[in-house]
């Protein structure tokens, strides 16, 4: 997502709690959930507000973005979700470019971002 999405899923909860939202705010928010698609972070915000009266975190919308995909691949195949639902960026995403040049080093940070996408349940990622 950019930042005009992120706002605009921070909007959706803030009509749910009413938070307070600055700029410093949104950042976060970005850094936190930036890298998923635009409308599943919408759904997955609805999502929340229909099962639970908690406070919204990132950490819940990523985990029913997470279902979203999962219930959308048992729907329509593993190889229909990969489409709609590109790879997130890298967790460790700057230690990847500070290692470009180095054999050794890159080998490491592309085996941290493998098991970064398995654990988000992407398959026949390589070993």
């Amino acid at each position: 997502m950019n930042i005009q999405e992120v706002a605009a899923v921070v909007a959706k909860i803030k009509l749910g709690d009413n938070r307070d939202v600055d700029s410093l705010i949104l950042q976060e928010w970005e850094n936190s959930i930036g890298d998923l698609p635009y409308k599943d972070a919408i759904d997955a915000v609805t999502m929340f507000r229909r099962e639970s009266d908690g406070y919204l975190q990132p950490v819940h919308i990523i985990r029913n973005v997470k279902r979203i995909r999962e219930e959308r691949s048992q729907g329509q195949g593993i190889a229909a979700s990969y489409v709609a639902h590109p790879a997130s960026k890298p967790a460790n995403w700057l230690a990847m470019c500070k290692a470009w040049g180095n054999e050794a080093a890159w080998s490491r940070e592309l085996d941290v971002y493998r098991a970064q996408l398995r654990a988000e349940g992407y398959q026949g990622v390589m070993p």
